[in-house]
Parts: structure tokens; sequence; C-alpha cells
């Protein structure tokens, strides 16, 4: 997967939420964080890159039942992380994310 066009803005989003960025996940290339919003509850966000539709997809999960996935241009990746990471952090993160 090419991660080329995605790289920037989420490792600078990551940065500025102090959230921690995994790219290899055995053996295989990948772009995730975990955020913990407290110690019983626990997300994984992750990206799956279409460069040739200059798109990227954000998907999220509490590590059970609530999944959750947009596509956005890759122009607007940053703002749409922004967004994802506010709606987890709320209570209406297992709602998802109307962009």
């Amino acid at each position: 997967m090419d991660f080329s066009q995605v790289d920037k803005p989420f490792d600078d989003w990551a940065r500025e939420n102090n959230l921690q960025v995994f790219k290899l996940y055995k053996d295989y290339e990948v772009r995730s964080v975990d955020i913990v919003k407290s110690s019983q509850s626990k997300w994984q966000l992750w990206l799956e890159p279409k460069p040739e539709l200059n798109k990227c997809t954000i998907k999220y999960w509490n590590y059970g039942n609530q999944k959750h996935e947009i596509t956005v241009p890759v122009s607007k990746l940053k703002s749409n992380l922004e967004l994802v990471h506010k709606a987890i952090l709320s209570k209406r993160g297992w709602k998802g994310v109307n962009t």
C-alpha cells in the first residue's frame, strides 16, 4: 500500500495530538494510532489510502462491535482526522462522523 500521499498530514495530526503512529504490523506497512479515552475505552484508527482516486479511507473501531469509516480527499485528510478524533473522545464516538 502506498502511504506517500498521507504520511505528512497523518504524522502532523498525530504529533499535534500526542499520538504514536504505528507503521508496521506483522511485516505489513500500516498507518494507525491508538486513542485511549479511559482505562475502559480504547479505539484504533487507521488509514487505507486510495492514491488512484486521491482519497483516503479513515477507519476506526473500539476493539469491539463499533466500527466506522469515512473516505475523504487527501487534501482534507488532516481536518477529517481531527473530526474523527473529536468524535471518538466525545460520547458520540460510537455514532460515527458525518462529513
